[in-house]
């Protein structure tokens, strides 16, 4: 014979995460006396992996600023481009490794990096 036993305790997080790490994070990110956190400006959540947050945001991309597009560097994980070509996002490459000035580059015009 079986039993079911029902535990009042969950075994996973609530949908948006774990809050005292989403809020300990957004700390660390914006510092501990952020306007942005003190007025309740930013909102956060806590995603499984890189690849979840990133398909997490493809989607928020597209409902709530569906005529935005992406930039994805080069290089980058082969996985990033088929995120924002499911969701429906356009995109768009840049190099933030410049091989022509040995430096970092955050270009986003086309032809000059």
């Amino acid at each position: 014979m079986f039993y079911l036993i029902i535990s009042i305790f969950r075994e996973y997080l609530p949908i948006g995460g774990c809050n005292n790490m989403v809020e300990e994070t957004l700390k660390l990110a914006y510092g501990e006396d952020s306007d942005l956190i003190k007025d309740k400006r930013i909102a956060a959540i806590q995603a499984l992996s890189g690849t979840g947050t990133c398909r997490l945001f493809a989607d928020f991309q597209k409902r709530f600023s569906p005529d935005s597009q992406i930039y994805i560097p080069v290089p980058t994980w082969s996985n990033h481009h088929i995120i924002w070509r499911d969701a429906n996002v356009p995109q768009r490459t840049f190099h933030y490794l410049s091989s022509r000035i040995k430096s970092s580059s955050f270009c986003l015009t086309d032809g000059l990096c």
